[in-house]
């Protein structure tokens, strides 16, 4: 089971429930969306399998009790093969985001604060 720490909306920790419990309640909860350059200024997407349209190296929730930076290290580890060292990752900006969207029946409600970063390799 995939826990996730949750906010309040001034970003004060308030605790730790399941995945679907966060998005099911829409409680604030962290994710991270990770870019990779090349020295020479290329930078690496991922074709989303269920749109097939370009999206950033990789992304997703950080966990409960895991660092922004280990979750940089771990998405792009799981998602493009990819073992990296992300002391260096640098920040570029957090991201309110809000959506509410129908999966499977459910009501999702998303709040999080996206962070993304980049490092180069």
């Amino acid at each position: 089971m995939e826990y996730l720490d949750y906010y309040d909306e001034e970003g004060n920790y308030l605790g730790y429930k399941t995945r679907d419990e966060v998005h099911k309640e829409g409680l604030w909860h962290n994710t991270v969306h990770c870019w990779l350059y090349e020295m020479d200024g290329s930078v690496y997407f991922q074709i989303r399998s269920s749109s097939h349209k370009f999206y950033t190296t990789a992304s997703g929730h950080v966990l409960k009790g895991e660092s922004i930076k280990d979750a940089f290290r771990r998405e792009i580890n799981e998602e493009i093969g990819l073992n990296i060292d992300s002391s260096d990752a640098t920040l570029v900006d957090i991201v309110p985001w809000r959506m509410d969207k129908m999966k499977n029946g459910t009501l999702i409600k998303d709040r999080a604060k996206s962070t993304c970063l980049y490092r180069l390799i």
